[in-house]
């Protein structure tokens, strides 16, 4: 067996007691498998995200964009809306608002307005939270959408989002930002 594997077969021993009967683990799905990714196992990110629930899902995206380097502030209520995951660099921050639901067509660019017209009316806020920097709306969908700009705000499948999240700077100025 390779380092890799053995990597991984430490972290769930680490998070999964030994006999697991009327246990709980020691941290969510989400969370277990945010720490497989960070100890450089290979997962089928969008098949076990589909398995998550919507909670672990958000916990999942959470454990990724940390992974990325980003500062992360969850289920945040300001002004007058909710916001999933905000991730807070040194030179910007992204308001993620992920979507474990299928989105094809009209109901992305509804989703996507939707998120758009939150953070607009809420930057304020927000920046009083994250300082004076850039603020870029993005969606994470559990579904294979690849990564696709809506108005100028990246939809990112959860398979793509560490790749989108490596190559950001390379791609902000293409972006919707406040």
């Amino acid at each position: 067996m390779g380092d890799t594997a053995n990597n991984c077969i430490d972290v769930i021993c680490g998070y999964v007691p030994e006999c697991c009967v009327g246990e709980r683990l020691r941290c969510g799905p989400g969370e277990l498998v945010a720490r497989l990714l960070q100890a450089g196992c290979k997962l089928p990110l969008s098949r076990i995200a589909q398995r998550l629930g919507w909670q672990d899902f958000e916990d999942l995206v959470s454990g990724m964009v940390e992974l990325a380097g980003y500062s992360v502030l969850k289920d945040i209520r300001i002004g007058g809306g909710q916001y999933d995951v905000v991730g807070v660099a040194s030179r910007h921050a992204l308001v993620v608002e992920a979507k474990k639901w299928k989105m094809y067509g009209a109901r992305i660019v509804k989703v996507v307005g939707d998120h758009v017209d939150r953070v607009a009316r809420d930057v304020t806020y927000i920046r009083q939270l994250i300082g004076d920097k850039p603020v870029y709306p993005i969606v994470v969908t559990v579904h294979d959408v690849g990564v696709k700009l809506v108005s100028g705000v990246p939809v990112v499948s959860i398979g793509m989002l560490a790749s989108f999240l490596r190559e950001f700077e390379d791609h902000r100025n293409e972006l919707l930002h406040f």
